[in-house]
């Protein structure tokens, strides 16, 4: 562990005539302590004297690991105390322990189907911790209207977690299907078919029944949420009451094409009009009254 110097005083060439002590004079030899931190990137290395305390180096950085100490085996069994331990008299190698992180993070991704194609459209991300190289599970969300797709080929709902923080899970859900149908007055069908979840109804052509004018589907969302069964809407044309042979009918007023604009008040006055009609016999009529 130490090299020669020199003896304290010179020595004669010549023996004298009494005794004499020479001290000899060491000077401890320098060795290297080599740091094993991790990998090929993670070795560095310092000197250290014989029989004196290896300085301790800033504690080594890794990411998704805790940095544990310096041990003096690759087995990490007995740990280097910079206190006591003193330097031995040859080159030395401390190797660090680590410990995983249990704040690693990972991110849960969610998609949503579209509503007019089969792609799918990101709509939240979940940024997660828990500890590195473990296995963890996500958990589905719940949205209305959707379904989860298991099948789906992109699907990745479990794994392990990376020490870069890079493992990403994601899951898809599906848009339901739902059946809308459009019914007339009677009950009969107009027209039925499915639509996905969110999509804008489609309303069919205005219907025409006799005596009344549309006015409309009693309806009122504008995207599709559940099965539907719509059905259409009329309103009765103003009508007068006619007497005939001293019998009251009631008639359509003709004319009245945009009965949808006359308010209820207008009906009730067009309802209660009451007209008298003639009935004559066309044999008995005057040659000149047609």
């Amino acid at each position: 562990g130490y090299t020669f110097i020199s003896w304290d005083q010179a020595i004669p060439e010549t023996m004298t005539n009494q005794d004499m002590i020479f001290v000899a004079q060491w000077q401890a030899n320098t060795y290297t302590v080599t740091f094993q931190s991790y990998g090929i990137e993670g070795v560095f290395s310092d000197d250290a004297q014989y029989a004196s305390t290896v300085i301790k180096p800033d504690d080594p950085n890794r990411l998704g690991y805790t940095f544990d100490g310096w041990y003096k085996e690759v087995g990490l069994v007995n740990k280097w105390n910079f206190s006591t331990d003193i330097m031995p008299a040859n080159n030395i190698t401390l190797y660090a322990k680590w410990i995983y992180s249990t704040d690693t993070g990972y991110r849960v991704k969610h998609f949503q189907q579209n509503i007019d194609d089969d792609d799918y459209t990101l709509v939240d991300v979940e940024n997660l911790q828990g500890t590195t190289n473990s296995n963890v599970d996500s958990e589905a969300k719940i949205f209305v209207g959707f379904d989860e797709n298991l099948v789906h080929p992109q699907r990745s709902i479990s794994g392990t977690i990376e020490a870069d923080g890079s493992l990403v899970l994601k899951r898809y859900y599906d848009r339901k299907i739902f059946t809308v149908t459009f019914k007339d007055w009677d009950d009969s069908l107009v027209e039925s078919g499915t639509l996905r979840y969110g999509s804008t109804i489609v309303l069919p052509d205005d219907l025409v029944r006799l005596g009344y004018t549309f006015d409309g589907w009693d309806n009122d969302e504008d995207f599709v949420k559940s099965d539907m069964v719509i059905h259409a809407k009329y309103l009765t044309n103003p009508t007068t009451e006619v007497q005939v042979s001293n019998e009251n009918i009631n008639a359509t007023v003709e004319g009245l094409d945009n009965a949808v604009d006359f308010s209820n008040e207008e009906r009730k006055d067009y309802t209660s009009a009451k007209l008298e009609i003639h009935i004559y016999d066309q044999s008995i009529l005057p040659d000149d009254i047609d």
